[in-house]
């Protein structure tokens, strides 16, 4: 994701990174969240969200219940306007691709 940011922050696209949990299941805390980010080296917005109530919510109204991450672009209009559940297993390129395309769309408009 950070070169996904990169290539696309001049043009006003930015990301939130939500940490809901940590490595052990537990309700992520902001220290939790900074060295996530910190291990990744991830230059883009992280939050730590601890409580149990966002991420059962946005579960339930976004997943196709096979859990995060989740990829959600939400154009300037805050029209939702991709979703996908995380990146393919084993690794390719298809899900960068589709967000790729999903930005520069949102961008255009």
């Amino acid at each position: 994701m950070e070169a996904i940011y990169q290539d696309y922050k001049d043009q006003g696209f930015i990301i939130v990174d939500a940490y809901t949990e940590d490595a052990n299941h537990n309700p992520a805390q902001p220290a939790d969240a900074l060295a996530w980010k910190n291990s990744y080296g991830h230059t883009f917005v992280t939050l730590a969200d601890g409580s149990t109530a966002y991420p059962q919510a946005a579960y339930n109204m976004y997943s196709n219940k096979t859990g995060i991450p989740e990829n959600i672009i939400i154009g300037r209009d805050m029209v939702i306007t991709y979703h996908n559940n995380g990146w393919p297993d084993p690794p390719d390129d298809s899900e960068e691709k589709a967000v790729r395309a999903a930005i520069e769309a949102a961008l255009a408009k």
